[in-house]
């Protein structure tokens, strides 16, 4: 099952192209100037490099967010163009889940942080179990004393708002902070497009018309303990 991914939510986006578990190609975009402006170049390399027209895959996957507003919606926008033309589905996948997924034998609970401005950050609580990730929060947006509040065992950080926040987690964690290198701060299309791939298998593909960016501050969520809640 071919699908193309496409990851904006995050400066470090990137384009992939996967078939069921296997990557077939993927490219990595830092940017610092709009998505706008690589994305479609970034599309078509990709897709030329493995020899596959759009109305040829099995369907696209993008990284719902939280993130960037403007990256977010110059991704979703794109991967429903290409939807559409090419008359397959769309899928869209948290960003932050495809984050933790870098992470598949972690024993220590899994927390991937973006800096979300306004002294806040986007995280979520994830643990790895037998090389799955499973998700133990929702996506959530509020101050990093608020989110580690309770915390009682081993956390990896990473992601943006762990880079920013690194002292005031490690001294709110009381010990229990671990923080992963700076370069898997990001999210990889590949693994959004890996995710997707398994949706799409189950069924699980929602109304493209419904499909939408997930902005989190529209949606202030209560959550502040990690705890076990349904998929």
């Amino acid at each position: 099952m071919k699908i193309l991914a496409i990851e904006t939510s995050t400066l470090m986006g990137s384009v992939a192209v996967v078939d069921d578990a296997h990557l077939l190609c993927e490219l990595t975009l830092h940017v610092e100037e709009t998505h706008s402006a690589q994305l479609m170049p970034a599309v078509d390399y990709v897709l030329k490099t493995v020899g596959v027209a759009p109305a040829n895959l099995d369907g696209f996957a993008v990284a719902l967010g939280p993130g960037s507003f403007t990256g977010l919606r110059i991704g979703m926008s794109t991967a429903k163009g290409l939807a559409v033309a090419a008359s397959k589905p769309v899928v869209g996948i948290s960003t932050l889940e495809a984050m933790a997924w870098r992470f598949p034998y972690c024993p220590s609970l899994i927390c991937p942080l973006i800096d979300a401005r306004m002294k806040e950050v986007y995280g979520a609580w994830f643990r790895a179990i037998d090389g799955r990730i499973m998700r133990l929060s929702e996506d959530l947006v509020l101050p990093v004393s608020d989110l580690l509040k309770d915390l009682g065992e081993d956390a990896v950080f990473f992601g943006s708002g762990s880079q920013r926040y690194r002292e005031e987690i490690a001294g709110t964690a009381k010990g229990h902070a671990k923080f992963a290198w700076p370069e898997t701060d990001g999210a990889d299309a590949s693994i959004v497009g890996f995710l997707a791939a398994e949706k799409v298998k189950r069924g699980d593909i929602p109304n493209i018309d419904e499909l939408e960016p997930l902005y989190i501050r529209e949606l202030q969520a209560l959550t502040r303990k990690p705890k076990d809640i349904d998929r």
